[in-house]
C-alpha cells in the first residue's frame, strides 16, 4: 500500500486501485466480544463519511472512497 498526499487530501494506492482517505477509525471501535466486525455498524459509518470502500491496515479501519478512471469519450 502507498500513501500519496496533496494539498487537502490524502490518497491510498493498494493494487491497481486509487482511495481517497475520508476517515480513519479504530478496529476496536467495530468488533464484538468475538472480535469480529460488526458489518452493519461499520456500514453506518462509512455511509456518514460518504465511502464506498473500508480498507484494514493494522488496528485502524481506513474509510474510503475509490478514485474511478477517467475514460476519454
Amino acid at each position: 500500500m502507498n500513501l500519496l498526499s496533496k494539498p487537502k487530501s490524502k490518497i491510498i494506492q493498494q493494487g491497481n486501485d486509487m482511495f481517497t482517505i475520508l476517515h480513519i477509525v479504530n478496529r476496536t471501535q467495530f468488533v464484538d466480544s468475538n472480535n469480529v466486525i460488526d458489518r452493519v455498524k461499520l456500514g453506518y459509518m462509512v455511509k456518514w463519511a460518504g465511502g464506498n470502500h473500508v480498507v484494514q491496515k493494522d488496528d485502524k479501519l481506513i474509510i474510503v472512497e475509490k478514485i474511478e478512471d477517467a475514460h476519454e469519450v
